[in-house]
């Protein structure tokens, strides 16, 4: 279900600013979620084109389906974890040879 805000609200600076500086517990604003959940959606769709490398364009990533999004999101992740792990293998195998 959507929240009942959804498509209503712009995030401007301002509203971003006071959203990321708000620490205060116990204060309550309903359009938190909606900013929160805005971030979210464009940090997934920013992630997705950034680290394709130029395979899926901004445009192709705000326009997949969320399981779709975050399947690719998942893959890219465990592609780039493995290659992490094998170059640390690899320096780990050069400083044993030196």
């Amino acid at each position: 279900m959507r929240h009942p805000f959804y498509g209503l609200i712009r995030i401007n600076k301002n509203d971003l600013d006071d959203y990321l500086n708000n620490k205060e517990d116990g204060k309550l604003n309903p359009f938190n979620d909606v900013i929160a959940y805005r971030m979210a959606f464009y940090s997934e769709i920013f992630d997705l084109a950034y680290s394709s490398e130029g395979s899926i364009s901004i445009t192709e990533s705000y326009e997949l389906p969320i399981y779709l999004r975050r399947f690719y999101l998942k893959k890219i992740i465990d592609i780039h974890e493995r290659e992490r792990q094998n170059l640390e293998k690899s320096q780990k195998q050069t400083s044993k040879v030196r």
